[in-house]
Parts: C-alpha cells; sequence; structure tokens
C-alpha cells in the first residue's frame, strides 16, 4: 500500500458556513500545484473523504488507483501560515469571539498548513491575484459560505492589510 499523504502537517479545514481562517501565503498564486487525486475512503468510512495524487498524472507511472478505476477530483495545493481560525464549535483552547452576529471559537494556530482544494474553488484566489498581482504582501481571511454537508459550498479570499512579508515567514516559506 502507498503511505499516508499530509503526514506531519495539517490542512486548511472549515466545517460550516461562516467559518474562516486568517492565513497568510507562503505559495504565490503563479506557483501552487494543480493535478488530479484520487478520492478513496478507508475502511469503515461512510464517503471517500480522503485524497491521493494520481501517479499516472503526477509522474507518468503505473497509477493502481486509475486501473482500479478511482473516482478522481482535479485539485490545487498551496502552503500557507495560519494566524488564526473561526469554527463553529467549541473545543480546547478556543476562545468565543462574535464577527457579525454569529459566536464563533477561534482557535490560535501559528503554523503552517496546506490549502487543498478543488479546482473551482481558486476564482476568489484568482481574482486576488490578478488585482494585487502577488499575495504575499497581505493577510487574508478565507471563508467558507455553505452549510456541512451542503455540496454547493463556496469560499472567500478577503483581503487583508498589507504588510511586509515578516522575515520569520520568508525562512518557513523557503523550507
Amino acid at each position: 500500500g502507498r503511505s499516508k499523504q499530509n503526514a506531519g502537517f495539517k490542512r486548511v479545514m472549515l466545517y460550516d458556513d461562516g467559518e474562516s481562517s486568517k492565513l497568510r501565503f507562503l505559495t504565490d498564486a503563479d506557483e501552487m500545484y494543480f493535478d488530479w487525486f484520487h478520492k478513496y475512503a478507508d475502511p469503515g468510512d461512510k464517503w471517500p473523504t480522503k485524497r491521493r495524487i494520481c501517479l499516472r498524472s503526477a509522474l507518468n507511472a503505473p497509477c493502481e488507483d486509475c486501473d482500479n478505476e478511482l473516482p478522481s477530483v482535479y485539485e490545487w495545493m498551496a502552503w500557507v501560515y495560519v494566524y488564526t481560525q473561526n469554527l463553529g464549535k467549541a473545543g480546547d483552547g478556543r476562545t468565543p469571539v462574535t464577527v457579525g452576529r454569529r459566536t464563533y471559537y477561534q482557535e490560535n494556530c501559528n503554523e503552517v498548513r496546506l490549502m487543498r482544494y478543488a479546482s473551482f474553488h481558486k476564482a476568489s484566489v484568482k481574482a486576488q491575484y490578478e488585482r494585487l498581482q502577488t499575495l504575499l504582501d497581505y493577510e487574508f481571511e478565507w471563508i467558507r459560505q455553505g452549510a456541512k454537508g451542503d455540496n454547493k459550498v463556496t469560499y472567500v479570499l478577503e483581503r487583508g492589510d498589507k504588510t511586509p512579508f515578516p522575515k520569520e515567514l520568508a525562512a518557513l516559506a523557503a523550507d
């Protein structure tokens, strides 16, 4: 079998309507990685929520998942530094915050995470990049629009403050 992907790092995950992540891109839009990923489920899982990169697409190599006709989706990936996340459920170390009329539970993350989303979720990222010519000079908020279980979820990337790229993040981005 193949090893688990994403070992050793977390992804940017928003689970319900209005949840958000305050983040800074370490990968600019013109350097994002796009490829096909096979969808699969571990034994006992109800839905195929896990992903494995398609070896045929990425490496022009034999792909067991293609041979087994596993469904695939075209996705993009970018490294980001996540400052905070506002989530809908309370959890360890989360502080209640009010955003508009709703209460969320803010988690201080302060860590590098991977954004991996279907290609159709890149529209607002592309729009910001075309407008600003870089994503690296700004902080952003990545906001989910759509309830948990909704199959028509969208994401919005709202621009925050323009600030110099922090030196400590430059070292992380180089890695």
